[in-house]
């Protein structure tokens, strides 16, 4: 990391991060197996030193933030494993949402939001629970740069990735 994502880490340790849909599916097949994470087709652009270096950001802070909607997406991409997987899956990512933190937020609110229209309910509520509040890591480019332009913190995961 550079010195503006280890600013980023210092300002928000104790606040705390959300990680977007993508990075902790990443992260809960992972801790699986980080060869079941390359031959999954939701995980394989990842490879396991991608998956550490998430790590290593994560442990960095005393919160880790989530919503209903990140763990639905998460939920629902996970069932896409192959069978012998799915209780693997299950007992993994039980044990990541048992350290997370679910913030609320009504999907009522979200879809009146402008941005609801371009990215859905998952980003938008990324949007809205952690504008002001919390760090967000992303893989997602088109919902980084509306973040970075609507004031909300953020690190783009592939920055972080050497070539």
């Amino acid at each position: 990391m550079n010195a503006y994502h280890d600013a980023l880490t210092n300002r928000y340790r104790q606040r705390g991060i959300m990680i977007d849909t993508n990075l902790l599916l990443m992260l809960i097949v992972g801790d699986m197996d980080t060869t079941t994470m390359r031959a999954f087709k939701r995980t394989q652009g990842f490879t396991p030193q991608d998956y550490r270096t998430l790590q290593e950001i994560v442990v960095r802070f005393d919160r880790q933030m989530t919503t209903a909607h990140i763990l639905t997406e998460v939920s629902n991409l996970g069932g896409q494993l192959a069978e012998g997987l799915k209780e693997a899956f299950t007992i993994a990512f039980r044990t990541q949402v048992e350290s997370m933190e679910e913030i609320p937020i009504e999907a009522k609110r979200i879809i009146d939001i402008s941005m609801f229209g371009r990215f859905g309910l998952t980003d938008t509520g990324i949007y809205l629970g952690s504008k002001d509040r919390y760090l967000v890591i992303t893989t997602d480019a088109p919902l980084y740069h509306y973040l970075i332009g609507n004031g909300v913190d953020v690190i783009n995961f592939n920055h972080l990735l050497t070539p």
